[in-house]
């Protein structure tokens, strides 16, 4: 079984706002944590989800929305055991871009409004 990751990072919120929007509150028992944050001096906050699986939290639009409203948020989905991943950008309540991944080569990148350009690299072991 592979692993199950969930996070978001943003810059300049204040921590209680997002303690708000999650329904959670600061403890010290890590036994008892659904998630694990970090704030930096600079007040750029990382949190991840602790539980296995997709976080029905950090997973849903309508929170993403909420939390990224007057601010820029990165959120990310890993579920190795299924092949899945996916990553996105949120500003000010709207997705501007995002990318998917299922399977070995299906790969999915959309940004609204512009037209997006695929890399793809060969490392050179495989080559």
């Amino acid at each position: 079984m592979g692993a199950s990751l969930t996070w978001m990072a943003c810059r300049s919120i204040d921590i209680k706002n997002i303690q708000k929007k999650l329904k959670v509150r600061k403890t010290f028992d890590k036994e008892k944590a659904e998630f694990f944050g970090v704030v930096t001096l600079e007040e750029q906050v990382f949190i991840w989800d602790c539980g296995v699986g997709i976080s029905p939290v950090l997973n849903h639009d309508d929170l993403r929305r909420s939390i990224s409203k007057g601010h820029e948020v990165y959120f990310c989905v890993a579920e190795e055991h299924v092949m899945f991943s996916e990553a996105s950008l949120w500003v000010d309540g709207q997705e501007i871009w995002g990318v998917t991944h299922r399977g070995k080569r299906s790969l999915t990148i959309w940004r609204k409004e512009v037209i997006c350009r695929i890399v793809t690299i060969q490392s050179k072991k495989s080559g």
